[in-house]
């Protein structure tokens, strides 16, 4: 099932409010989400310009057609574990700064060895991303 977002002329002037002063980068891709939507950009697209999979591209639309805007904002977290990486993540930045380094790989050494973390590659890949955790760029 195909789902699509038409906003009327009064969501449209309060998405562009909420846009403009949302300070929760989560809250504020659900909004720019929605606008993509409406704007009819493919959802493989908008999945991609917000680092979201499609799925969940999906299921924000669903939730704005249910609930309209005002519960975009809110974030249910309630029944989930914090991530282990979550204890660690100070020392994590620490490390990758102290360190320069440039592969998951690495990531993954230290968490074994000083955390006895272990962890996937993919799902490290996308703790670093939710978390806006950049590795250092070597130099050519």
């Amino acid at each position: 099932m195909a789902y699509s977002v038409d906003l009327t002329s009064k969501e449209i002037i309060a998405l562009k409010r909420l846009r403009r002063v949302e300070k929760d980068g989560k809250i504020l891709r659900r909004y720019q989400c929605i606008w993509y939507a409406h704007e009819k950009f493919p959802k493989k697209e908008i999945a991609s310009m917000l680092s979201i999979s499609i799925d969940t591209v999906t299921d924000w639309i669903k939730l704005f057609n249910k609930n309209g805007l005002d519960n975009l904002a809110n974030l249910n977290y309630e029944g989930r574990r914090p991530s282990l990486l979550d204890t660690v993540k100070v020392e994590l930045l620490k490390y990758i700064k102290d360190e320069s380094v440039s592969q998951l790989s690495e990531l993954q050494h230290f968490l074994l060895e000083q955390h006895s973390i272990e962890i996937e590659h993919s799902w490290l890949s996308r703790y670093c991303k939710k978390n806006s955790i950049a590795l250092i760029r070597k130099q050519d």
